[in-house]
Parts: C-alpha cells; sequence; structure tokens
C-alpha cells in the first residue's frame, strides 16, 4: 500500500471509459518529486481519512481525502498528457530488452 501526498482521478475514454489515479509525492530536501498512474481503478473503499484504490495490477493506494489534487511535477505530466505531447508506443516483441536502457 502506498500514501501518496496529492493525487487525481483521470478517466480515459467516452464509451467504456477507464479510471486511473494518478499520485505523486513530493521529494523533500533531499528526495526526488515522484509520480505514478496506476493500471486502472478495479475497486475503491472509503473510510474517515482515505480514499483506497485498489488497482487492476493489485497495487493500492491509499490517498488522503485533504490530499486530492497535483504536485507541480504531476501536473506538468498532466498537462503534457492532456496536450497530447507525451508520445505511448508498444515496443516490438524483439527488441533487445537487454540493450533497452543502454544510452
Amino acid at each position: 500500500m502506498e500514501i501518496p501526498d496529492k493525487w487525481i482521478v483521470i478517466q480515459i475514454g467516452e464509451v467504456n471509459p477507464l479510471y486511473k489515479v494518478l499520485v505523486a509525492w513530493y521529494g523533500g530536501y533531499l528526495g526526488e518529486d515522484r509520480w505514478k498512474i496506476n493500471s486502472g481503478i478495479l475497486n475503491i473503499a472509503d473510510n474517515d481519512q482515505y480514499i483506497n484504490f485498489y488497482g487492476y495490477s493489485g497495487s493500492v493506494y491509499q490517498c488522503p481525502k485533504n490530499g486530492y489534487g497535483t504536485t507541480m511535477l504531476s501536473q506538468g505530466i498532466l498537462d503534457r498528457i492532456m496536450k497530447g505531447e507525451i508520445i505511448i508506443k508498444v515496443l516490438p516483441e524483439d527488441t533487445n530488452w537487454l540493450k533497452l536502457l543502454q544510452l
């Protein structure tokens, strides 16, 4: 279970939409800000302080009710997604995975 500092729910598609939670953490003085988008929301549970989002991959994000919104980093990611600036593509099956991250 992960507890983000900020979170929002995004909808993908109009017909049979897929809902995902975009979460972000402040890095603090010595750390780096970070963000994630879950695999898709499978189930939701609500309690006094948190809303738990259960993803298709088995992930659980315990999101504080007073944390809805974005960090500067996650807002930048969201803006780029909305503008179509982030390009997503599927790599071919015959990709040399061992060389994938070599620059």
